[in-house]
């Protein structure tokens, strides 16, 4: 006896999504599947599907709870970023600066996009500047690439 979920598989659609054999009138395409099946194959089947969708359903409401939790501690960050008095900088493994805190322009006078825009040696004392780059270099790896879970405090 063949599996009736291979059978059913190689049967081909109707163009509306339904499996049916050709040679079976209208309201009789199941009627092949269904004297294949036992209702105790059926209820396993769908034993099975229901624990699937309840799976599914929880991992839906775990991601929502995590993407709740991130959007609340991101926002935090933002608070706290956009309204220390020290000035936060990010830099790209060729020490281009890609990113710089609100603060920068207490600091500097300069806009943000105006500081994001310059070189790092305008914008950094130059005795910062050595410490900055000495500091930047321990941070590479043998391979010459950043760790990102790194910061660097001057």
């Amino acid at each position: 006896m063949t599996d009736w979920k291979e059978d059913f598989i190689d049967t081909p659609c109707d163009g509306e999504g339904k499996q049916t054999r050709s040679s079976e009138r209208e309201g009789e395409e199941y009627s092949w599947l269904l004297s294949r099946i036992s209702k105790a194959q059926l209820l396993d089947e769908l034993r099975r599907q229901q624990a699937r969708v309840a799976e599914l359903e929880k991992r839906v409401r775990d991601c929502k709870k995590m993407a709740d939790s991130l959007a609340r501690w991101e926002a935090k960050y933002r608070f706290v970023e956009q309204n220390m008095v020290d000035t936060l900088m990010a830099f790209d493994p060729s020490f281009r600066l890609l990113y710089c805190s609100p603060s920068v322009e207490s600091l500097t006078g300069f806009s943000v996009e105006e500081v994001v825009q310059c070189r790092v040696e305008k914008i950094v004392a130059p005795s910062s500047l050595k410490t900055l780059m000495s500091r930047f270099a321990e941070q590479l790896n043998p391979e010459g690439k950043p760790d990102s879970f790194h910061s660097v405090s001057i």
